[in-house]
């Protein structure tokens, strides 16, 4: 991914080749809805692919690496595609990990 001014973005940095292209349709998938919507501690909700997808994408690079979100990231790019139900309950249940691990929910 590139910015308007043609530099790779944070995120497509992060990201190796492989899963930025799985990211872009990931974040076209905005009508999918996760198995059960997630509430943060700040009170924002996390209600469907595409807001996960882009909490994701707002991580530090070093944090996108932790095994949790990789694993995380992973799974909502196979519910993505796969748009299986039990997809996207095994990738909501990992993002829910990957939240607790970071003190965003309880």
């Amino acid at each position: 991914m590139r910015s308007a001014r043609g530099r790779k973005t944070k995120l497509a940095r992060a990201t190796p080749p492989g899963n930025a292209r799985r990211l872009s349709e990931a974040k076209r998938q905005i009508v999918k809805r996760l198995s059960s919507t997630i509430t943060l501690r700040d009170g924002r909700k996390v209600v469907t692919l595409a807001e996960a997808v882009s909490l994701l994408s707002e991580l530090p690079e070093r944090r996108q690496r932790h095994p949790v979100w990789e694993k995380a990231m992973e799974m909502l790019l196979q519910a993505s595609e796969s748009g299986k139900a039990i997809d996207m309950r095994h990738a909501t249940a990992q993002l829910v990990r990957a939240l607790q691990v970071e003190g965003w929910i309880v």
